[in-house]
């Protein structure tokens, strides 16, 4: 009998996708998504390069929790505000983090969600980096320091909702800062996407040695619409989300007047 890393990724993405299957009636979604990240915990501390939330080979894996997260979104215990995936365990598992483009892309996705209170892949693909500003708000008092930075959405047209919400930091914690986490993704994008109608980039393939670590193109929207779906499954914003309304905490296919006129 194989153990884990025995496995080829073909191989692990089949037994994963036929666990899922099999299992979806007994496990809640955010069970098996934290399966999937121990998993691949234990995978990278093996030495394995490959990447279940990542690499082509896991593509069926993927799609097997997207559907498992859409069918716990659309349940009546989605209104129980309980998961045994936490904020702080997706950044102990590495699954956010700084140091390669896609966890870092992750992590981005992850902060807009939680900050700027989006839940759906359509809110998300409206935003664009030519839209997004840094204010940073001085004393007057002479030897006293910056008092407030933050990241925001200019409008854009298409109402200002975004306006009100911003990406602040988190001085106790640096290491898990928006603000500087949302830094180091521009710096890691190139200058040219400064003027995109579009936010969320696609990771290079080799980003070793690369100077940046995104290509100047939008990511796939199934790509972002899992990511997203994903995330929907972890306590904090699953509890943010229930507290402002659970009308708006809805999978992305929903159609977006039919969301609209939920939320009026």
């Amino acid at each position: 009998m194989h153990s884990l890393e025995g496995f080829s990724p073909m191989e692990l993405n089949t037994h994963l996708t036929r666990f899922m299957e099999s299992e979806k009636d007994k496990y809640r979604a955010d069970i098996l998504m934290y399966i999937c990240l121990e998993i691949q915990r234990y995978l990278g501390t093996c030495g394995h390069v490959s990447n279940i939330f990542i690499h082509s080979q896991y593509t069926e894996a993927r799609r097997k929790l997207n559907e498992c997260a859409l069918s716990s979104l659309n349940c009546d215990n989605n209104y129980i505000r309980t998961s045994c995936v936490s904020e702080n365990y997706l950044w102990e598992s590495g699954h956010l983090n700084i140091q390669s483009p896609y966890a870092l892309l992750w992590t981005v996705v992850y902060y807009i969600l939680k900050n700027f209170k989006l839940p759906t892949v359509e809110e998300h693909t409206l935003l664009e980096l030519r839209n997004l500003s840094k204010n940073l708000i001085y004393s007057s008092i002479p030897g006293v320091e910056l008092l407030h930075a933050y990241y925001y959405f200019e409008p854009n047209g298409l109402g200002d909702y975004n306006c009100i919400h911003e990406l602040a930091p988190n001085r106790s914690n640096i290491s898990r800062c928006p603000f500087k986490i949302m830094e180091f993704y521009l710096s890691k994008s190139p200058p040219s996407t400064r003027r995109s109608s579009f936010f969320y980039l696609k990771p290079v393939a080799n980003y070793q040695d690369s100077e940046y670590w995104f290509e100047p193109e939008p990511l796939p929207t199934q790509g972002l619409s899992q990511i997203i779906n994903r995330f929907k499954m972890v306590y904090e914003i699953m509890d943010i989300f229930m507290t402002d309304g659970v009308a708006r905490f809805v999978p992305w296919e929903i159609p977006m007047p039919f969301v609209n006129s939920l939320v009026r």
